[in-house]
């Protein structure tokens, strides 16, 4: 939520779960609609209800919780309820997952409501975090990595076996094996190294990553350089 969509909230300081729920609850207001407002007051409670027993739940934790979900009502229920009149169904699609136990909850929140919900994650490598007893979950091993609805066909990209094999070989091959790939890591720390006069020559045209003390260490790449100065002429070789 907006900072703007925080401060609209009406809230003031509570001393227990139930006066804070209670209070919040006043926030939920759809005067031409009763019944819809009687439905909306319920599963709000409800829901709070079962988040404040898990274990490690503070009050304020609890209640910016509340405020968040009630921001989203907020911001998409008066899209999904127009003119509503039951037994109408209403449908909220979700793409990408949950990243956080905020958005979660308000998943829980929707899925408790008369509306269909469906939560689509095609990309198997980012995690949803909803976990619910009313949720129905159907998995697949194929992964497609997807950034907003593909309302057109030519939106979707869709890799090749080739392509996800590379990738495959690419995780086997680049991830503490001692192989790297170019531009590998974003972020290095430089080693000068101290040498003997014998050893800058070889040292000079080899590889970074065959250099003595080259290593990587959470995400960070250590480089060692040669940094050397050198006066006068060697066994006295003028020519």
């Amino acid at each position: 939520p907006t900072p703007q969509e925080i401060s609209e909230i009406k809230r003031s300081n509570y001393t227990s779960g139930d006066q804070m729920l209670l209070g919040l609850a006043c926030n939920i207001q759809y005067g031409a609609n009763p019944e819809l407002q009687r439905i909306l007051h319920k599963t709000f409670v409800d829901v709070m209800l079962a988040e404040s027993q898990k274990e490690g739940e503070n009050l304020n934790r609890l209640t910016n919780r509340a405020v968040y979900l009630l921001c989203w009502m907020r911001r998409y229920l008066p899209k999904l309820f127009i003119n509503w009149k039951s037994p109408e169904i209403g449908c909220f699609i979700y793409l990408g997952g949950c990243r956080n136990e905020n958005e979660a909850l308000f998943m829980s929140f929707l899925g408790r409501l008369p509306l269909d919900v469906l939560i689509l994650c095609p990309d198997l490598n980012i995690k949803c975090c909803l976990e619910d007893k009313l949720l129905y979950e159907v998995n697949y091993l194929e992964s497609l990595a997807i950034t907003e609805y593909p309302e057109e066909s030519s939106q979707v990209k869709i890799g090749t076996a080739a392509y996800h094999a590379e990738r495959e070989l690419d995780t086997l091959m680049y991830q503490d094996s001692g192989i790297y790939r170019n531009q590998q890591y974003v972020k290095a720390n430089v080693i000068n190294l101290q040498t003997m006069y014998e050893e800058i020559k070889l040292l000079w045209d080899q590889e970074l990553k065959y250099r003595p003390n080259f290593s990587t260490v959470n995400g960070v790449v250590n480089i060692p350089v040669i940094f050397s100065k050198i006066s006068g002429v060697k066994d006295g070789s003028v020519s």
